[in-house]
């Protein structure tokens, strides 16, 4: 008699686990948008064991709805299925609409406001390809904060022995290349295997690559040679090699300048970058500017006090006057500097 009472004392609140079971399984599957055989399996196991109690409840007695304790079930099923509906709907909301707040000191786990800028003006799809057969978590944490700046940001991790057409397809060379796809245009922005060893997905790479792969044409930065400026090629001291790699890797073209030896300026000039020149310009290279600058061209110009440079013609147009005046950093953690 003593398990026949426990027995129907089971069946009475066996609602309670099969709701839970069965509301798992929707909230899992609502959330990942993917119903896989657990989510399907929940749900179904759920709504048997609900189905079961059911079917207890109306085989139990006649007057079973009448009876106090039935309406305080009854009462206590509606707050039961009410507390766990709020809480469903509460991590549907914290899944779809999730916030994070950075507090390190430099940031160190938000998008720098580049990325974040060029991430939020795609307006057409972009998908980004990981052909490694290991996926780094970093790396698809990286990606998931891209994403989650605007929805035309995809990526998806392509094991290249599995999905060997699509590795193919995009003539993968290396374990770890990384592809960005743009209107059918792929560019690799990055080879995580170097030297044999695995590096992370940098996120310099990667948006510059996104910002390269969206250009209908590739602008061209001169840098003009001729008068002692700064020289493009890696020579240590003296040298700008460094600036023209960045400029390479976000997509310019990068070439030197002498007016003296052609005195026209290139049709394909975006910029013209005079650095720290130590000799002053010929009157028509001075003229060739002034003409480029007010046609609507652009002047990068990066001069060193006490030199005569002969572009005061240029920059009085501009309204702006050099002289040999210096400032004076005293803030500097290194003590005072020019």
């Amino acid at each position: 008699m003593e398990k026949y009472l426990n027995y129907r004392l089971l069946l009475k609140y066996l609602f309670i686990p099969g709701l839970i079971i069965a509301i798992a399984g929707i909230v899992a599957g609502v959330i990942t948008k993917t119903w896989t055989p657990l989510y399907v399996g929940l749900v179904i196991a759920g709504s048997v064991i609900v189905g079961i109690w059911l079917i207890f409840i109306f085989a139990a007695s006649q007057g079973f709805w009448q009876k106090r304790s039935t309406q305080a079930g009854t009462n206590a099923l509606i707050s039961t299925l009410s507390l766990i509906a709020i809480l469903g709907l509460i991590n549907f909301l914290a899944v779809r609409y999730s916030h994070r707040i950075d507090f390190s000191e430099n940031q160190l786990f938000t998008l720098s406001p580049q990325s974040q800028e060029i991430v939020k003006s795609l307006d057409q799809p972009v998908k980004v390809w990981v052909f490694d057969s290991k996926p780094n978590p970093t790396d698809r944490k990286l990606l998931e904060d891209y994403r989650r700046y605007n929805p035309n940001f995809t990526f998806e991790f392509v094991d290249p022995d599995v999905k060997i057409g699509l590795t193919k397809q995009f003539g993968v060379k290396s374990l770890g290349d990384v592809y960005v796809e743009f209107e059918g245009k792929k560019q690799l922005a990055q080879t995580l295997m170097a030297f044999g060893q695995r590096e992370p997905l940098s996120e310099i790479k990667l948006t510059n690559t996104l910002e390269k792969v969206q250009r209908d044409r590739t602008p061209t930065v001169y840098f003009l040679q001729g008068h002692g400026e700064l020289s493009l090629e890696p020579a240590g001291e003296g040298s700008i090699s460094d600036v023209a790699a960045s400029l390479k890797d976000k997509g310019y073209n990068v070439a030197p300048l002498n007016l003296v030896e052609r005195s026209a300026i290139p049709d394909d000039a975006d910029t013209i970058v005079i650095a720290g020149t130590k000799g002053k310009l010929f009157a028509q290279e001075v003229q060739a500017l002034k003409a480029y600058a007010n046609a609507g061209g652009n002047l990068l110009l990066l001069l060193d006090p006490q030199t005569d440079s002969g572009l005061e013609p240029v920059l009085k147009d501009w309204g702006v006057e050099l002289d040999d005046r210096v400032i004076i950093d005293a803030t500097s953690a290194l003590g005072p500097a020019i």
